[in-house]
């Protein structure tokens, strides 16, 4: 399980075009740099860090592959302030 937060939109907007060309590509090396990068504003040189621990890399990798789908449907999800307003019935 990825826990985000926020857990509302936007979040990750942003890269989720990139997410999406490393989803496609099965790039995985690529959708961790991708998250650590431009979503958690990590530096370079922290993610070669993760990146020399080969064990947790494989990890990360592993966890990357539902990303894209999940920041998408995070994005797509009405605001909480939305949802919770009465329907009106016509």
């Amino acid at each position: 399980m990825i826990a985000y937060e926020p857990v509302m939109q936007p979040f990750g907007r942003h890269a989720l075009p990139d997410l999406k060309v490393a989803a496609e590509t099965a790039d995985w090396d690529r959708c961790v740099e991708i998250v650590n990068r431009q979503i958690s504003g990590f530096s370079a040189a922290h993610v070669e860090d993760l990146r020399a621990d080969q064990h947790g890399w494989a990890i990360l990798r592993c966890l990357s592959g539902p990303l894209y789908a999940e920041l998408g449907a995070l994005n797509a999800t009405l605001p909480p302030d939305v949802m919770d307003r009465p329907i009106k019935s016509t």
